[in-house]
């Protein structure tokens, strides 16, 4: 009989994250959210108060005794179902979910926290889940779809997402009713990272203010196809040339859209 692997999550959360989540307060705070912001699995809670003064924190693994050592917060809830009760389903503005997907060793506790965090948003709120997209050492082990790691005599996992493998997975994991974009680098989050919404006008609105062409190229080049559908086969062949040859497609779109609202 195979002996079970146990698996200590608590030992892959740092103290170091602070940077990182005062980038997420800056987005936020061009974004004037201020209230119901939610730190999705927290950690050490040192990062939770540089999104906002007005965050909530959930974190199911605590450990006390490094949070008091790193001087970092203790959650505001450490089970999720008192989480839903407490703060109540689509009800967040901002949900920050950080490095945590990739120390999840189980495929389906993956999903359940994405899920999560798509419950918990509101209809006009934005998530940020980001992964780390690589991992060494030298006590790795290929474990899974990932790997275990030895930190201080305990096991913990990690699983790198590609870029295209972490939106691919949280996209099929909420379904068509969300939104599920690639986080621009120029925000300078780091690792793969994606932001979700349940309103592309919403998105919209988030790429307007934080002026992220790329988003708005996307969004202008999904509301064009319907368009281009209606025309048929030949409708096909124009938006290939619009949008898939050319690395103007933007401009171009922009100008037929322009043309049709005359």
């Amino acid at each position: 009989m195979t002996e079970e692997i146990k698996i200590d999550a608590s030992k892959t959360q740092i103290s170091t994250t602070k940077n990182t989540y005062k980038k997420y307060g800056g987005i936020l705070n061009k974004l004037n959210i201020k209230d119901k912001v939610l730190d999705y699995s927290s950690g050490l809670g040192t990062g939770t108060k540089e999104l906002s003064k007005n965050a909530k924190s959930f974190e199911p693994y605590v450990d006390e005794k490094r949070i008091i050592k790193s001087k970092g917060r203790y959650p505001d809830y450490i089970n999720v179902n008192t989480l839903a009760k407490g703060e109540g389903l689509k009800s967040q503005k901002a949900i920050v979910n950080h490095m945590v997907l990739n120390v999840i060793d189980d495929i389906q506790e993956r999903k359940n926290v994405v899920n999560n965090i798509g419950n918990m948003l509101s209809d006009d709120g934005v998530a940020f889940i980001t992964a780390r997209d690589s991992t060494e050492g030298k006590t790795r082990v290929p474990y899974k779809d990932g790997f275990l790691m030895k930190k201080g005599g305990t096991n913990t996992f990690q699983k790198p997402f590609s870029q295209t493998e972490l939106n691919n997975f949280v996209k099929q994991t909420l379904g068509k009713d969300y939104t599920v974009v690639d986080t621009p680098k120029k925000l300078g989050i780091g690792g793969s990272s994606v932001m979700v919404t349940k309103s592309p006008t919403f998105l919209k609105t988030i790429a307007t203010t934080l002026k992220l062409t790329g988003v708005l190229g996307v969004l202008a080049t999904v509301a064009a196809i319907p368009a281009y559908a209606k025309e048929g086969i030949s409708g096909a062949k124009d938006f290939y040339q619009d949008f898939v040859a050319p690395p103007t497609g933007t401009k171009v779109l922009s100008d037929k859209l322009s043309k049709e609202s005359d």
